[in-house]
């Protein structure tokens, strides 16, 4: 943790104390607290572009799509174990080619119609996957379930491709997650409680991962040196 700054130490250590603490109070797994913990170490490590976050997210990306398949979760299992899983591979060799050996990846950003076209796919998939999501036994809320899944396939494949727009992504990402086990949590469910905390965690890294991109941009954009 040497390269990690003051705010990011407090972050975690903050974070972590009180998933620990609801986790005992509340009677949640260990399993669950493992989960809640590589992925709060694995969005700070993206926040400062570094490669390592590909090598927590192989347990996170497993742990959560067991969490997820027991709550009924089917998208968040489809994307987790499916796409996520083999994405923790292609997006470390992605981000090797383009950064320095100890500093953070280089950064793009998308242009104006980049985004709108993103967006407006984003919008499309959701409505079309919620609506098969709602066909199957057991699931539950179809349509949140299919925005984090759909959103966070466009957000992974920014991230790979190093755009700083993925954060966009992300946070409306974690609003959407945080009501699916909140929701999750009220109906008694062992495990929502410390995923509940992850992804309010999240949602503050996502807001400090987009500062921090804009930065390491803003400082690399005029680097002539840096291939983009």
């Amino acid at each position: 943790m040497k390269t990690w700054n003051w705010f990011e130490k407090i972050w975690l250590l903050t974070f972590c104390a009180i998933a620990a603490a609801l986790s005992f109070v509340w009677g949640d797994t260990f399993f669950g607290y493992s989960v809640f913990l590589t992925g709060v170490i694995c969005v700070v490590l993206v926040a400062k572009g570094s490669i390592w976050t590909y090598v927590w997210g192989v347990y996170n990306v497993i742990g959560y799509s067991w969490l997820s398949y027991q709550n009924g979760f089917f998208g968040e299992v489809m994307l987790n174990a499916g796409y996520f899983l083999p994405m923790q591979l292609v997006g470390f060799l992605m981000w090797r080619k383009h950064m320095e050996s100890e500093g953070p990846v280089h950064v793009r950003m998308q242009t104006s119609l980049q985004f709108i076209v993103c967006a407006c796919l984003a919008m499309v998939l959701t409505m079309a996957y919620g609506k098969f999501l709602a066909t199957l036994p057991g699931q539950n809320s179809p349509f949140l379930d299919a925005g984090s899944t759909v959103l966070s396939v466009i957000a992974m494949i920014l991230m790979a491709m190093r755009y700083g727009d993925q954060w966009v992504y992300w946070i409306i990402i974690n609003f959407v997650s945080i009501t699916m086990w909140s929701l999750r949590f009220n109906s008694g469910v062992e495990g929502a409680a410390p995923m509940v905390v992850m992804w309010s965690a999240y949602l503050v890294n996502a807001v400090y991962g987009g500062l921090t991109w804009k930065r390491i941009y803003e400082e690399q954009k005029h680097d002539w040196s840096i291939p983009r």
